[in-house]
């Protein structure tokens, strides 16, 4: 007989891991990065493809979680997207440390996380 999943034990919240966001139980996949991914147009399929070690159940968990509390969720998004945005916005013009913070926000924020590393930031910060 398969072994069923009680959906329920699919998505966790925890002090210590995420800041207490919703993540998927076992990793630091937050609900959040899952519904941006999805609201970027990537299927369920791409995003198990990106992320290898999670399956369809917990994608479609993510997703039904996010669906439920897609309000809340929204304002969290919409938070962090301000903060790079103040981010981006600060660090015109000075030094490449900055361009590099930027850089590792554009990542989170980036489908797939493939982006560029701005010129001013050397190889050696990107290893």
């Amino acid at each position: 007989m398969p072994t069923l999943t009680d959906i329920g034990t699919l998505i966790v919240s925890t002090p210590e891991t995420c800041g207490n966001r919703p993540r998927i139980a076992g990793t630091r996949i937050t609900v959040q990065r899952i519904a941006v991914w999805y609201k970027m147009g990537m299927s369920p399929e791409e995003i198990i493809a990106e992320i290898s070690h999670l399956n369809l159940a917990q994608v479609h968990g993510a997703l039904a979680y996010y669906y439920a509390n897609q309000e809340q969720i929204n304002v969290d998004i919409a938070a962090e997207e301000a903060e790079y945005d103040r981010l981006a916005n600060g660090c015109k013009g000075e030094t490449p440390y900055n361009y590099f913070t930027i850089f590792l926000v554009t990542q989170r924020k980036t489908r797939r996380n493939r982006v560029s590393r701005p010129p001013c930031v050397s190889r050696e910060l990107t290893r």
